[in-house]
């Protein structure tokens, strides 16, 4: 699956399985993916949210971050609730985000799970 998105350096096609997060800063979005620097657009979080939304593989975990669930190494509980990335990398859940984050990660471990005795 791919997902296009156009900057000042042209149109990037990226394989929605290699995106890792999302960042958004102000009016734009940096979008990180494997084995390359973050590429900067200039969209708000919430429209690349939206347009990512139909992978079924990203949760927003707070105003500034979206994860793809597949990267996710670990949920804890700790400092109110942090997600940590295979990367090492360790975020922290929004309170009003942590039900939906819960439900997203369960989602998709159910469906994994199917994948997987299939």
């Amino acid at each position: 699956m791919i997902y296009s998105c156009s900057n000042n350096d042209g149109k990037h096609l990226l394989e929605v399985k290699n995106i890792i997060r999302c960042e958004g800063v102000g009016n734009y979005t940096l979008i990180h993916c494997l084995e390359s620097n973050p590429l900067s657009f200039s969209k708000t979080l919430l429209i690349v949210e939206e347009e990512l939304q139909k992978y079924n593989s990203f949760v927003r975990i707070h105003r500034a971050h979206l994860i793809n669930v597949e990267y996710i190494a670990c949920v804890s509980r700790k400092d109110g609730g942090t997600i940590r990335l295979k990367s090492g990398e360790e975020f922290a859940i929004a309170r009003a985000r942590r039900a939906e984050v819960k439900k997203m990660i369960d989602a998709y471990c159910t469906d994994q799970s199917k994948d997987n005795t299939e």
